[in-house]
């Protein structure tokens, strides 16, 4: 009895999530008449329009501005909250304390609190309506929660393995990159994921930092594909599907790591 309630559960959870991106996927080779005729209708055909549209405008462009800024911004946060959370796991100074209650209160900072703020103090740094800046405050905002979590990790090393490194001649640096790192490679794997996802989707902080239509990002494209199509949703949903590509793509080159590093450091011993 309860296995069935539990697959019964399982399936209708599967439905919620998997549907609305199976009709995503179908409405993307339909035109939008048909969409309005009989949304839920399977495509009559291989409609190839919507994705012929897409291609025919300035998506790759807002596609390439979307990776460009997305692993700049993975590049600075991985090298950034891994050596500071090994940092403030592993060495005793004035202010630790401080600093890691300054990054919990950071963590609930939500971006649009600050949106205008950020927009004058980049402005006056010369970095309005440039990936390099739109990358900096990215990477300002994934470094508190990417380093609580590493730095929970790090905490759970024994310190025994970097004492044996350090009676072997390494020095701090030789530790962190040959016996820390290693071991936390599906933590930090996980944390890449996490905010790559939200990298590729960030809309706020995009729209009000970048001002040309050159520089704008995936996110923030789409609605200008939107207005350029008026109500074409077939071709909007058609620029959607494409634009999930890269997640899905992540998601299954990394999946064995990720779920690793959701579980590391559940288990002691």
């Amino acid at each position: 009895m309860w296995r069935v309630i539990t697959y019964t559960l399982v399936l209708a959870f599967s439905v919620f999530i998997l549907g609305p991106l199976l009709w995503l996927l179908m409405s993307s080779f339909k035109s939008t008449g048909q969409i309005l005729n009989d949304p839920f209708a399977l495509p009559d055909g291989l409609y190839l329009g919507n994705y012929e549209a897409v291609t025919g405008s300035a998506f790759w462009r807002f596609y390439f501005n979307s990776l460009v800024v997305t692993f700049g911004s993975l590049a600075g946060i991985a090298v950034i909250s891994t050596t500071m959370a090994y940092g403030l796991s592993r060495f005793q100074f004035r202010g630790r304390e401080v600093t890691v209650a300054i990054l919990f209160a950071a963590i609930m900072l939500p971006p649009a609190l600050v949106v205008i703020p950020l927009f004058r103090q980049i402005q006056a740094y010369g970095l309005l309506d440039s990936h390099l800046g739109l990358i900096l405050v990215y990477i300002a905002f994934a470094l508190p929660l990417s380093v609580f979590i590493l730095r929970a990790f790090f905490m759970r090393i024994p310190e025994d393995l970097s004492d044996a490194a350090r009676v072997d001649g390494a020095n701090e640096w030789r530790v962190f990159y040959d016996v820390i790192l290693p071991i936390a490679r599906p933590p930090v794997v996980t944390v890449m994921i996490l905010w790559f996802v939200w990298l590729f989707n960030e809309y706020i902080l995009s729209l009000v930092l970048l001002q040309t239509t050159d520089q704008r990002t995936l996110p923030v494209g789409l609605t200008l594909l939107n207005s350029e199509y008026g109500v074409n949703f077939g071709a909007l949903a058609a620029a959607l599907v494409m634009s999930a590509v890269p997640i899905l793509i992540v998601y299954w080159l990394f999946s064995d790591r990720f779920v690793k590093g959701m579980t590391a450091g559940a288990i002691k011993g």
